[in-house]
């Protein structure tokens, strides 16, 4: 008589599997490299093994999370050798979603009259590699001139803090500052309540002021 048997695939380890970080996408996809397969019958070989994973969060931590990785076994280049001969249990792995790097461009310094501060108003120009729709909320910006003092085509040094869109987080993104250029403009100062003294006619219009009791205006 004939009886019948199951034959349960053989069970393999593997070992050496990476994540490879990433920068933030707004997805939950990892990239993961397989590592090495061990518990192969001595003379088989199987094809290269594929890896599917998944981030526990979709946001960008400094910390590592959990990486859930499925792998698929793949037939050898031999016909006899069968991925179905064998099976390969998931595992979880860790990686890292970093903040995306963000460009911008257009940001402009507006001219300012001497006030004895480096600090000057910047207009915020736009934003550059979002995600998708992703939008983030105004994005601010601070700037300071190398010196307080009056002077064109100077350098300005230009920090900027992103702001939360209604959905997008902007702990999800990094911009670094730039380098602009702007101008202190003199401040004009007045001068008042200067007299001329009186003189004998010598044949010349040159008079001599008295500057006891001027008034200057416009220095703080």
């Amino acid at each position: 008589e004939t009886k019948t048997a199951k034959i349960t695939p053989k069970a393999l380890t593997i070992s050496g599997s990476k994540v490879t970080d990433k920068q933030y996408d707004g997805t939950l996809t990892a990239t993961v490299t397989a590592g090495m397969l061990t518990g192969l019958l001595d003379g088989e070989t199987l094809g290269t093994t594929t890896a599917v994973g998944t981030f526990a969060d979709k946001n960008a931590s400094a910390e590592a999370q959990n990486v859930t990785t499925v792998y698929t076994l793949v037939n050898g280049s031999n016909a006899a050798h069968k991925a179905g001969n064998y099976s390969l249990a998931g595992e979880v792995l860790t990686g890292k979603i970093n903040q995306r790097v963000l460009s911008i461009t257009g940001s402009t310094v507006a001219p300012k009259t001497y006030d004895g501060k480096k600090s000057v108003p910047v207009s915020v120009g736009t934003l550059g590699n979002l995600v998708g729709n992703e939008t983030l909320g105004t994005t601010t910006a601070s700037g300071e001139f190398a010196d307080q003092n009056a002077g064109s085509n100077k350098d300005v040094a230009v920090t900027y803090t992103l702001a939360n869109g209604a959905v997008a987080k902007a702990s999800n993104y990094t911009l670094a500052g730039e380098k602009l250029k702007g101008t202190i403009n003199q401040k004009a100062l007045t001068v008042s309540s200067i007299a001329a003294m009186g003189k004998t006619y010598d044949g010349n219009a040159s008079a001599t002021l008295i500057n006891q009791g001027a008034v200057m205006t416009g220095i703080e």
